[in-house]
C-alpha cells in the first residue's frame, strides 16, 4: 500500500512536471529576450525637403495598459535612434555604458507597441502625397517548418506572418495589415519588401506645434496577432514559434 502511494505520488510529481516544460515551451518565442536585435531600426526620409524631429516615442502596453513609455533621440543628424531621457537632457547607457539602441521586435501576448514619429515639410511638398512604410525584414530567426500531415513533407514559413501593423487614429487600431501573408496548404509565403502603415496627403494631416515648428504626426502600432497564422496554417502549433524572433530593420518616410 505504502508503495502504491508512493508511485502516485511520483506519476504526479513527473505529471506536474511535464506540464509546466509543455507550458514553458509553448511560449518560448514569445518571451525572447528583448536583446535579440543587436542593430537599431534605421529611421529615413526619400526628400530632402522632409525633415524628421529628432525625437520618436515608442509605448508599450499590455492588455491596452500602459507599461512603458520611452523617448528616442537620433544621433548626429544619423538615422539611427538611441533612448533619451528628456528630463535630463542625456542618453540612457546600459551596464556597459552603451547607448541604447531602438527596437520594437519583442512582443509578447496581449501587448502591442505604439511609435509615434514627428516630421516637418518645405514649401515645395505641401499637397503632395507620400507614404510611411516598413521595410528591410529579417527572419532569418524567424523560420519554422510544418509538416504536411498526410505526405510528411516539411514546409518552411516565417514568424513574420503573426505581427500585423497599422495606424492609430484616435486611439483605433485601422488598416492594418501583416508583415507577410501565409497562403495555407503549405504553399510559400507571400514575402513583402514593403509594408506600408499610412498613405496621405500633407495638406489634410494634423499638425503639432512643437518648439514653434509645426510638425505633422503619426502614430502606428505593431501587434502580434495569430489570426493569420491559426486560418491559414491549421496543422501548425503555437510550439513552432518557440525561441523565434524577427527583426524590423527600416522605417521610412516617402514622398
Amino acid at each position: 500500500m505504502r508503495t502504491e502511494k508512493k508511485n502516485l505520488i511520483i506519476s504526479c510529481i513527473m505529471l506536474a512536471i511535464a506540464f509546466i516544460s509543455v507550458i514553458s515551451s509553448i511560449f518560448a518565442w514569445f518571451v525572447a529576450n528583448d536583446d535579440s536585435n543587436a542593430s537599431n531600426i534605421r529611421v529615413d526620409t526619400s526628400n530632402e525637403n522632409l525633415h524628421l524631429r529628432d525625437l520618436i516615442e515608442i509605448k508599450r502596453f499590455y492588455k491596452g495598459v500602459l507599461q512603458s513609455d520611452y523617448f528616442f533621440k537620433r544621433e548626429n543628424n544619423t538615422d539611427y535612434y538611441y533612448r533619451y531621457d528628456t528630463t535630463n537632457n542625456q542618453f540612457v547607457l546600459d551596464e556597459e555604458n552603451k547607448k541604447i539602441g531602438m527596437d520594437v521586435t519583442s512582443i509578447y501576448p496581449n501587448e502591442y507597441v505604439d511609435v509615434t514619429i514627428w516630421y516637418n515639410i518645405d514649401q515645395e511638398l505641401v499637397d503632395k502625397d507620400y507614404k510611411i512604410i516598413l521595410t528591410n525584414f529579417d527572419d532569418s530567426n524567424g523560420k519554422f517548418n510544418i509538416k504536411n500531415a498526410e505526405t510528411n513533407e516539411l514546409f518552411e514559413h516565417s514568424a513574420l506572418g503573426i505581427f500585423k501593423v497599422g495606424e492609430v487614429i484616435d486611439n483605433t487600431f485601422s488598416n492594418a495589415s501583416y508583415l507577410l501573408d501565409y497562403n495555407g496548404d503549405y504553399l510559400s509565403d507571400t514575402v513583402y519588401n514593403e509594408v506600408s502603415v499610412k498613405r496621405s496627403n500633407f495638406s489634410r494631416e494634423n499638425t503639432e506645434m512643437i518648439s514653434s515648428i509645426n510638425y505633422y504626426k503619426t502614430t502606428f502600432r505593431i501587434q502580434l496577432d495569430l489570426t493569420n497564422y491559426n486560418e491559414k496554417l491549421p496543422h501548425a502549433s503555437t510550439n513552432a514559434l518557440s525561441e523565434l524572433y524577427v527583426i524590423i530593420g527600416k522605417i521610412s518616410i516617402v514622398c
